[in-house]
Parts: C-alpha cells; structure tokens; sequence
C-alpha cells in the first residue's frame, strides 16, 4: 500500500481533477459503503487505500446542533512527512477534497478527505454528531406563538406557531402538544414535545376569551298582555347549539315590564360570556271585558241620580277608576232600570255594560224624614190637633221636600183604627186631646196609587198633652 508523504503529493492533471470532481460523489459514495469507520474516525475504502499517516481533526469540535441545514464544520487534514517525523497540513482544494454524509438531520455524520493520482484513490474520514435541537423556552432560537381563541363551550387545541432558525415545524414530525385546562375562559396551557430532531418540552399558554353575549341565539319573545303583575318571559339562550345556564352564564335584568308599553330584557354575561344583550317586547292593554265587576244592582229611587260604587278587579287587583277605567251611567234618575259603562283606560281597553234597577221608594225607607217627626208632641186646645205633614227626603248629602202630590194623609186615634183625611178628622172633632190626661195619636202617610216614585206607608205618631193645670 503507497505511503504517502509531503514529497509524494499528488500532482494531479488538470484533464485528470475535473474527471476525478466529476466522479466525487459516486466514488465517495462506493468506498464509503465498503469499509467500517473504526473507533478513530478511519477506515480503508473498497478499492482504493486509506490515506496512510494522515489524520483528520474536526476544528469546532465533534459535537453540533440541528440547525435544520446541512453542517459542514471546517476540518484540518495532517499528513506525516517520514523524513522529518513531522505532521504537516495538507491545503483543501490543492492536496484532497472534502465530503459529508447524513449530515442534515440528528445522528451520526461522517466528513471525509480523498484525493487520487493516475493509479489510485485515497480516503480518510471522521464522524461526528448532530444532536436533537432543544425545544425548551431556554433555547432562544425556538420561538412559540399560540393565538387566542373564543370560547366555544368545547375544548380548544389551537396549533402552536413555533419556528426555529427560520423554518417552522411540523407538527406530528417535530413535535406532539398536548392541551390542559383548555375549555373555559381563562389561561389554557400547551404542552409541546420535541421529536425528530427536537428534544424536550416547551410549556406554552394561550388566551381563552370570552365569547360575546351578541352571537348567542335566542328565542323569539311574543307580545304579553297587562297581568297586573310584572312580566318576565322565559327566553332560551343558544350559543353554538349549547343552551345556557343562567346565573352561570349570564344574568337577567327586566324593564319597564309591569304596565303597558315596550318592555326590556337585558342579558349580561358571565363567566365564558362577556358584554350584553337587550331584547324588547310589548306589553298590551287587557280587555276590560276581562274584569270582574261588583257593585249593588238594586236601588230605591231617592229623587237624585243614583250611582252605584264599582268594585272592578283584574286578577284578584282593585282597579282605579280614572286611572284604570272611566264610568258612565244613563237612565239613573228614574225608576226602571239604569245601566252603568265602564270604559278602559290605561292598561285597559274596550268596554263593557252593566243594568241595575232603581224601585219605588218605601215611605219606611231612611232616607225619608217626616215633620212632625214621631213622638211630637202638642199642647191641649180644645180643638181637634191636626199636624200639617212634611215629608223630605235626603240623598247624596242634600235634602229637598217631597211633592204633597205624591202622597195622602190620614189622622186615626187608634193605630189599628180607622184613618181619616184632614177634612174628615176636622169635621169629626177628631185627635183633640183630652184635659185630664195625655193622649196618643197616629198620622198614616200613604203613597198615593199609581205614584212612579213611592210605594207604601209610614206611620208617625204624635201625643197631645194635657194642660199643665
């Protein structure tokens, strides 16, 4: 086997290098499969030789890291000269040439020296290693980027954005990620983990917003009638299918929902929902159809116009009237029957009609008082006492006197007697008392028939002293 030394460096002809850099690469390639690298980094080629007394040194040392591009580190290539015993260094270009393999990825790389002359070919090589980038917040170079997302109501695995020295990995070929606490708004964590030609793991947090309440669906709110009471329709709230909880997810404030009008429902967001939302709805007049009326429906007539009180309810509430609704009555002087309308008004609509009947009058009836008025008394004459008869009713808080018209008036000095007119007592010498003792007598005032106002009698009763003597 050819030793070589500084004297026998190969001079290699022009026409011979271009052939031989030509051919590099398959020729590197053939010896490099046939001999085994020895644990110094040399090993003889196939068919050619090993570079005898030559040794190569990696100048950075024997270690790299993945950059992702091919490592060419600098080499030396020493040749021991026999005759001085020294090692001198051969020149790159002018004495070999130099080749790497598998020297991209995390491994095991060889660079290799070869030069040939008109005979030969000749190889030395050294291996070094490629270890797997580090994919830890402590490698500056690894830069991590997840975007915030909006909550979904479902667990969120946004893909990381992570470049190193210019390229951007992969996931599933340079890293696996796993997710925690990623569903709720908030701080959601990625676990990233380096493979391929990554080692390590990369704790990465991410932004989960809150979705707006503004995109959440919901159900459609109808008009209401007036209740009386506030109105709070049930209104389902939809977000991404996902029907929300409330308190838990947002809150409910009500306007303007008890009388009628426009009405608000207003949602505000809470916990994965933010801003709020407004919803309207009106609120319409009820039917005073709908009401329960009570009043009293029979009334003796008293000369003035009778208006019976109105309890109107709604719902088991007193309404007002002129807030609520407006009363009128017709027919309600006379005896017959009267009716009372009542119109809505307010929160109220429509109307509705009512009868209730006026009758005659009894002369016994309270609101009529009599002059004289029972147990006057009168003083002894000698002549018949024959009180003049007044009869006044008082209605309404105002009095007025009855038409004499209306009625007749009888004297008796039996109650179970016969009664007498005024003429008839007079002419008899009757009720005059009596000198010795006091004496009762009785006054019948009795509705005269077919009168449209009264009805019956009443009796009042009188006494005539006896002299004081």
């Amino acid at each position: 086997m050819l030793k070589m030394s500084v004297k026998t460096r190969f001079v290699v002809p022009l026409l011979a290098l271009v052939l031989a850099l030509a051919c590099a690469p398959a020729a590197f390639a053939a010896t490099y499969t046939a001999g085994e690298i020895g644990d110094d980094g040399t090993a003889p080629f196939g068919p050619g030789a090993a570079f005898e007394n030559a040794e190569i040194t990696i100048d950075s040392g024997q270690t790299f890291v993945y950059t992702g591009k091919a490592i060419k580190p600098s080499i030396s290539v020493w040749l021991l000269n026999e005759e001085t015993g020294n090692k001198e260094m051969l020149n790159e270009g002018t004495d070999y040439e130099v080749f790497y393999k598998n020297n991209v990825d995390a491994g095991k790389a060889i660079v290799c020296a070869w030069c040939q002359d008109e005979e030969h070919m000749y190889t030395v090589k050294k291996k070094f290693t490629i270890t797997k980038a580090l994919l830890k917040p402590a490698n500056k170079a690894m830069k991590v980027k997840i975007a915030k997302k909006e909550y979904t109501g479902k667990k969120l695995t946004p893909a990381p954005k992570i470049t190193y020295k210019g390229m951007t990995l992969v996931k599933g070929t340079d890293y696996t990620v796993n997710y925690f606490k990623n569903k709720n708004a908030g701080t959601a964590k990625a676990v990233i983990k380096g493979k391929g030609n990554y080692k390590g793991t990369y704790p990465k947090t991410f932004k989960i917003t809150k979705a707006k309440l503004a995109n959440v669906k919901t159900s459609n709110v109808s008009a209401k009638v007036y209740t009386g009471s506030k109105i709070q329709p049930k209104v389902t709230l939809k977000y991404k299918g996902q029907k929300l909880k409330a308190k838990k997810d947002y809150t409910v404030k009500y306007k303007n929902n008890l009388n009628v009008g426009t009405a608000s429902i207003t949602f505000k967001g809470k916990g994965n929902f933010k801003g709020s939302r407004t919803l309207q709805f009106a609120i319409n007049q009820a039917s005073i159809r709908n009401c329960s009326v009570s009043y009293q429906k029979s009334w003796h007539w008293n000369g003035s116009l009778i208006k019976p009180a109105l309890n109107v309810t709604y719902k088991g509430k007193k309404l007002a009237e002129g807030k609520d609704y407006l009363v009128g009555y017709s027919n309600n002087s006379e005896v017959g029957t009267a009716r009372i309308t009542i119109q809505g008004k307010g929160n109220f609509t429509g109307s509705d009609k009512f009868d209730f009947t006026i009758t005659l009058l009894p002369l016994t009836d309270s609101s009529i008082s009599t002059v004289p008025a029972n147990g006057a008394l009168y003083n002894y004459t000698g002549n018949s006492v024959l009180p003049q008869v007044t009869v006044k009713i008082t209605a309404n808080g105002k009095s007025y006197i009855v038409n004499p018209d209306y009625y007749d008036v009888f004297y008796s000095e039996v109650r179970a007697g016969n009664y007498y007119t005024y003429s008839q007592a007079l002419a008899n010498n009757l009720c005059k008392g009596n000198a010795k003792r006091d004496r009762f007598y009785h006054i019948r005032i009795q509705a005269k028939e077919g009168t449209k106002y009264f009805t019956g009698y009443r009796t009042v009763n009188y006494t005539v002293l006896k002299p004081a003597n």
